[in-house]
């Protein structure tokens, strides 16, 4: 009946979601999320939730006994009130989904139930054709709750378009911008988490839902809200496991161990964090294991050991020479061979390997395009550190100095303030001239972040 109706209208599937979207969303001021392939479902035989039963009852103008989703006993006789567990969820008041197809389902199964009790007593061993007819129809019914979901392999390859998209606009657009999209897409994604999907999709949609939640906590900590940060990277890892894939998973530990490091958390944190990453790649060559080589390196570096520095910075090398194209791109997923630059010159500065560290530096600002601000401010701050080692502070103060005031405003988060602050304390030595320097480069920092931030 559902089907003929729209057919009686002349309306195609997609024309009849768009008119029930608009009656839904005036009648209850809610956003309606019946799909095409739901309502091709429900036309098919599948039995709508009362919401939706009365949408498509306000629009076809009929009732639900003419729909053949309720019986009008009206003309019946009177017999004795029949017992409260026989009342359908309608009568009891609003209940969700699940519970009134739940609820019509062990109805069915107990009718069943009760026939085939009764087909005992019959000689033989083949059940009637009305009771198979039944059973089939229960098991066809089954299929398309298994087959059901919210999300189409369209639907999910758009999605994977979107989640690249933010990943790439986290190095060009920024934060707090990524952040409002990242969060508005996170939020369109959960409403499909409670709907059944198969397989397949559910892993196809935990695998976004981890990219997207990785990119909010990577921000949410470049900002300065470590906590909250922490937050959606420990729901970026439930989600990766739910995926089942160990390369995202590594990804996700190795982006929280990176700007962990960087804003003040243990160095053997971050290197726990790291080893964990390249455990869960094992031999898979990805971003997420060769990242994790390299803040593992500099994790190392900062706790002054420079022999397991180098070692971990050679096996970052090693991973990245054999990543394959699409890990190398220019985006939070991927590791480009400028950003294995910018961690060598980071590591070099941090062991004391000045000379090496200037060509590496070099090296990795002649990579980054115009476009990109944090990774090469971070950059010409190590470069700050080299010329302080190099004996002369005051001039690294500067260069530091220089670098933060030429990076606008709303890339000057705190990830990049916590890394020139370090500087302060960089050649510094007990005389009163270098403290009062130090001073006064750190406050020259805060005026800096004041301008950003108004804080």
């Amino acid at each position: 009946m559902l089907k003929a109706n729209r057919l009686a209208r002349g309306l195609t599937v997609d024309q009849a979601v768009a008119a029930l979207h608009a009656v839904y969303e005036q009648a209850t001021q809610q956003q309606c999320r019946l799909t095409r392939e739901q309502l091709t479902h429900f036309e098919s035989g599948g039995r709508p939730s009362s919401r939706y039963q009365d949408v498509f009852c306000r629009f076809y103008r009929t009732g639900p006994v003419q729909m053949g989703w309720a019986v009008d006993y009206s003309a019946q006789p009177v017999t004795d009130a029949a017992p409260a567990m026989w009342l359908t969820p309608s009568c009891a008041g609003p209940v969700d989904d699940s519970l009134e197809n739940g609820v019509h389902a062990a109805k069915e199964a107990t009718m069943l139930r009760r026939s085939l009790l009764r087909t005992t007593a019959t000689a033989g061993i083949l059940l009637p054709v009305a009771i198979l007819d039944e059973a089939d129809g229960i098991r066809a019914r089954m299929d398309r709750a298994l087959d059901s979901g919210s999300l189409t392999d369209g639907d999910l390859d758009r999605w994977g378009q979107t989640v690249q998209e933010r990943g790439h606009a986290f190095k060009t657009m920024p934060a707090r911008e990524v952040l409002i999209e990242v969060i508005a897409d996170f939020a369109e994604l959960l409403t499909h988490a409670g709907h059944h999907q198969p397989t397949a999709v559910q892993a196809r949609l935990c695998g976004l839902s981890s990219r997207l939640a990785g990119i909010a906590g990577n921000v949410l900590t470049d900002i300065g809200d470590v906590r909250a940060g922490g937050r959606w990277f420990a729901t970026a890892v439930r989600a990766a496991d739910q995926a089942g894939d160990r390369s995202l998973h590594a990804w996700v530990l190795a982006r929280q161990a990176t700007v962990g490091l960087y804003l003040g958390q243990s160095a053997e944190t971050a290197i726990s964090r790291a080893v964990e990453a390249q455990r869960r790649a094992g031999r898979v060559r990805c971003s997420g294991a060769v990242l994790a080589a390299a803040t593992e390196a500099r994790a190392w570096a900062r706790l002054g050991h420079a022999a397991a520095a180098r070692n971990a910075l050679g096996r970052a090398r090693t991973i990245a020479e054999g990543l394959p194209e699409a890990d190398r791109a220019n985006s939070i997923f991927g590791y480009p061979h400028r950003q294995l630059s910018f961690h060598v010159a980071s590591t070099l500065t941090l062991v004391g390997s000045v000379r090496e560290a200037e060509r590496a530096t070099r090296e990795a600002l002649s990579q980054y395009p115009a476009g990109e601000y944090v990774n090469p401010a971070l950059i010409c701050l190590d470069k700050a550190a080299c010329i302080m080692r190099a004996g002369d502070p005051a001039a690294g103060h500067r260069h530091a100095l220089q670098t933060l005031t030429a990076v606008p405003t709303q890339y000057r988060t705190a990830l990049v303030l916590s890394r020139a602050r370090e500087l302060a304390t960089v050649a510094l030595d007990a005389g009163e001239a270098s403290q009062r320097r130090a001073r006064d480069f750190t406050a020259a920092v805060n005026a800096l972040e004041h301008a950003a931030t108004g804080t």
